[in-house]
């Protein structure tokens, strides 16, 4: 066997090493492989690029398993971002999109004022301030 086969196989086998190893900090953790890759080399495909057959560089492994020595009881993962509720109308916006609102939900014009800018809900002395109007009127 020729020099750089042995040193492709020594490689592979390290891969195969440092992917075990990452699959298990993974499970134990409960988080993606993705973010685990991101974290630790700044390539969030470098698992996914072992778990396909692709023999990433020593430094990337050396990088990755440095990181999970660093961290052994895991790090913080939010999990995926989820929409913010505590926007002011957001229940009202989510009922019109999934076609499912009450008969007594409020809208309010907040186009501002053709001169000074301001919202036409908080008035301005070019034009006064808008009323609230049931959402059943708005959009006749």
């Amino acid at each position: 066997m020729s020099e750089l086969s042995s040193k492709w196989l020594e490689r592979k086998d390290r891969a195969s090493a440092v992917l075990f190893k990452a699959e298990r900090y993974i499970s134990m953790h409960g988080i993606p492989a993705t973010f685990l890759s991101e974290k630790a080399t700044g390539n969030m495909s470098l698992i996914g690029d072992i778990r396909s057959g692709c023999i990433p560089r020593h430094e990337s492994m050396d990088k990755l398993e440095a990181f999970m020595e660093a961290n052994p009881n895991g790090v913080p993962y939010r999990g995926p971002v989820q929409p913010r509720s505590d926007v002011v109308g957001y229940d009202e916006i989510m009922a019109i999109r999934r076609g499912k609102f009450s008969a007594d939900a409020l809208v309010v014009d907040r186009d501002p004022c053709y001169k000074c800018g301001v919202r036409k809900d908080v008035g301005c002395k070019h034009s006064p301030k808008t009323e609230p109007v049931p959402l059943t009127e708005a959009f006749r």
